[in-house]
């Protein structure tokens, strides 16, 4: 009756996540109906998004590809600091014109969180990580409250053009950017100082494609100048140009004008004052090109981050004929809402569109749509530090405690060194509990938690306020979250088990998907830091590698011994699959996860299905990984744009060397710019050597902490392999991705709570008998 009651409780629990799938995959009733201001009513909050699941096809009478003809003009509008919400619809020439336009959040930052001026400017041509090194290192010894640094000085005719790239100044038409030229409407060559000083660590063409192109600003000028510097067409600023839609009808070419950035905190009356500002030059902008008589490319662009934190900028431009409002979906984010610098690059250089668009009915509804992966991003990224540091707190309060107490009372009563049972079984529910994190996480994002904190109070949004609320609406949602899986999970006989099944379950089906509920969770991805915004990113990955294995031990239990050779084909089996979710290019397309996954279930595979290991398995691994790698960047390279894609077809290539040079640059970097991460796994070997040198001290006197160990490992099938088919999934997976050392720590917050629970759970059921005959 008890087993047959818990397989009704897990039909049940299983039941209950495909229904919260299907509902969180629904488009919400009243998307249509949010104002473009408002925030927070019930609504909002009960439903789920439309933006939170990932529109996968665009073939619908809805959704259209805009290709750009390789020859048409553009006139790219580039500003700093402005995002979509800060956009005033209520002024015409901008509403009117954006009525006929797609949206889009854009993210800028290249290397660092956020973007100075400067280097969004670069990034429009440049590859690679930009950063002005030279420039932040100046401003930071001048121990200034704003980080990024003066924008670059550009000399015209051996005179000073400008020297600032303050909003305040560079908007106002009776302030422009100061200067000494003599007012004039006409271009001139101009010449960046120590332009190579902005290139330490990206690559600029040695031929720049916009070096005709007329530009309006010092930005315009970063963009146009070839590698020495050398502007051919640029006027100062746009307060020098007397008639600006006579110059946009007369200039048959493309144009790049720059409105200037704002550098101020988002919220404070300084930003406000400057964003407003920015709005009438915006606006005026519009009114030239709308009656200018030349036909080109629209591109509204914010390239650069208001002040020292990383936000979504405002993007627009217009992909359809028909000049209906929309919002786009780019194929490098395969988000609604959002794209990426590397797609304006494209759309520039007049290479087929990586955008679709998904029409609105209105640009309100659309700038709402917008606006609402915006918001889950800043509140995400607000809370996610606190988040950890609960998650962390956790597991690391259950591994002390588990130490502790196997150190203290490692056998049951009736023995010497005996402990309470019930203490054991404290344990046990505790690291559960803490493993009961990973899955919640995962269903958090189910539904719209994010607007909590704004419904409560709308000033609560980063950059407006105490992000206190979200901290509190998340950790307080995760909690309770974990206790009731936990509490699901302790019916039936293997809750690691079924609690890692059901993370596994909940991932593989939402990269399927499109990564929409974990994009901008705490067990995904953030929008904000991260490279990548769909599929895989490093720390799911590890939750494939932990989920996937321990997920297998019911049923492992089940048939042990008998199955062995049936339990190896079983791990086999499901690591194809986790292989496949992790590399196709539609679903995870993980570049270096087949190493490690092939290495972690294929030594599973091998020990538990009772073979021995022999050294050439070593050559084997290598030739399934390159040939897994290979086989998907062949199909990457048949869907279309993809970072595999892109690393097949340009292999051996000056980008493709670039990027393999960034890869290493990026994990030798996790080990030098993250000293307390380096800091943490030191102490947590150290207190992994302190409790074995104590355990092996204290057994001399006791002779049970050893055998204690032993049972309790055993009281498991193939749990010790297990454990160090996590630490070589681990292992391997460091040299291969970004994060580096990171995945050290990661990894062992993952997984620590798992295990930990697994062997207090034998130390929980081992009877003074049993202790008795081992010794």
């Amino acid at each position: 009756m008890g087993s047959m009651r818990a397989d009704r409780r897990i039909r049940a629990l299983i039941l209950l996540l495909m229904l919260l799938f299907a509902v969180s995959f629904l488009p919400s009733a009243g998307a249509s109906s949010i104002s473009f201001s408002s925030r927070g009513n019930w609504q909002e909050i009960l439903s789920t998004s439309e933006l939170v699941s990932v529109h996968r096809s665009t073939s619908n009478g809805s959704a259209s590809n805009g290709e750009l003809e390789g020859d048409k003009p553009f006139l790219l509008v580039g500003m700093g600091g402005l995002d979509t919400s800060a956009v005033d619809l209520e002024n015409p020439a901008i509403a009117q014109t954006l009525a006929g336009m797609s949206l889009a959040n854009l993210t800028t930052h290249s290397l660092s969180t956020f973007t100075c001026p400067v280097e969004g400017w670069l990034s429009l041509v440049a590859t690679g990580d930009v950063l002005d090194k030279a420039g932040r290192k100046s401003a930071a010894d001048a121990q200034a409250r704003d980080e990024c640094p003066p924008f670059a000085q550009v000399r015209s005719g051996g005179k000073l053009a400008s020297t600032s790239s303050s909003a305040t100044k560079a908007l106002r038409a009776d302030a422009p950017y100061p200067h000494t030229l003599d007012d004039s409407t006409s271009a001139t060559s101009a010449t960046v100082e120590g332009f190579s000083s902005f290139l330490s660590t990206a690559t600029w063409p040695v031929e720049n494609p916009y070096s005709g192109v007329l530009g309006i600003g010092p930005g315009a000028a970063l963009m146009l100048a070839n590698s020495q510097g050398d502007v051919s067409r640029w006027i100062p600023s746009l307060a020098q140009v007397e008639d600006l839609t006579s110059l946009l009808s007369h200039e048959s070419g493309s144009l790049v004008i720059d409105l200037g950035s704002i550098r101020a905190p988002v919220g404070s009356p300084a930003y406000a004052q400057a964003a407003a500002e920015m709005n009438m030059q915006l606006a005026h902008v519009l009114e030239a090109a709308a009656s200018s008589t030349q036909q080109r490319r629209l591109i509204l662009a914010s390239l650069s981050d208001p002040w020292n934190e990383g936000r979504l900028q405002f993007f627009a431009t217009n992909l359809e004929e028909k000049h209906t409002p929309g919002v786009l979906v780019s194929s490098s984010t395969r988000t609604p809402g959002l794209v990426a610098l590397s797609d304006v690059r494209s759309l520039l250089s007049g290479s087929p569109s990586p955008f679709h668009n998904i029409s609105t009915s209105t640009v309100r509804e659309a700038a709402s749509k917008v606006n609402s992966l915006a918001e889950q991003s800043y509140v995400s990224s607000s809370v996610t530090s606190s988040w950890y540091q609960v998650f962390n707190g956790v597991v690391g309060l259950g591994a002390l405690g588990a130490i502790l107490l196997f150190l203290l009372a490692p056998a049951r009563p009736g023995t010497p060194w005996g402990g309470s049972a019930c203490r054991w079984r404290s344990v046990e529910i505790w690291n559960t509990w803490a493993f009961a994190f990973v899955p919640a996480a995962l269903l958090l994002n189910f539904v719209p938690w994010w607007r909590l904190p704004a419904f409560f109070s709308p000033h609560d949004l980063p950059g407006m306020g105490s992000p206190v609320p979200a901290i509190c609406v998340a950790v307080g949602a995760t909690v309770l979250i974990a206790a009731g899986l936990t509490a699901l999970a302790h019916f039936t006989s293997s809750p690691v088990g079924v609690l890692a099944a059901t993370a596994l379950v909940l991932l593989c089906v939402d990269v399927m998907c499109g990564s929409a509920h974990q994009r901008n969770g705490f067990m995904g991805s953030m929008i904000l830091t991260s490279r990548r915004y769909y599929g895989i990113s490093n720390r799911t990955y590890l939750i494939l590698i932990i989920a996937g294995l321990l997920a297998l031990l019911p049923w492992i239990v089940k048939h042990w011994p008998c199955g062995r050779k049936r339990a190896g084909r079983m791990i086999a089996l499901l690591g194809a699959f986790i292989l496949a979710v992790d590399t196709l290019p539609a679903w995870g397309a993980d570049f270096g996860g087949s190493a490690g996954i092939i290495a972690a279930f294929g030594f599973a595979a091998i020990l538990v299905g009772g073979k021995k290991l022999h050294w050439w398995y070593v050559p084997l691994w290598i030739f399934l990984t390159v040939g897994v790698m290979g086989t998907t960047g062949l199909l990457a390279a048949r869907e279309g744009e993809s970072h595999i894609g892109r690393f097949w077809s340009t292999l051996g290539s000056p980008e493709n060397t670039a990027l393999l040079m960034g890869k290493i640059r990026d994990v030798v970097r996790s080990f030098t710019s993250h000293p307390t991460t380096i800091l943490l796994l030191v102490a947590l070997l150290a207190l992994l050597a302190a409790a074995w040198f104590l355990v092996c001290t204290l057994d001399k006197r006791s002779g049970a902490h050893k055998v204690s160990l032993r049972e309790a490992l055993a009281s498991t099938p193939s749990l010790g392999t297990f454990m160090l088919a996590v630490l070589l999934g681990i292992v391997v997976a460091v040299p291969l991705n970004d994060s580096g050392a990171l995945m050290l720590k990661e990894g062992a917050f993952i997984a620590l709570p798992a295990f930990l629970a697994l062997v207090a759970r034998g130390l929980s059921t081992r009877s003074p008998q049993e202790m008795l005959s081992a010794e």
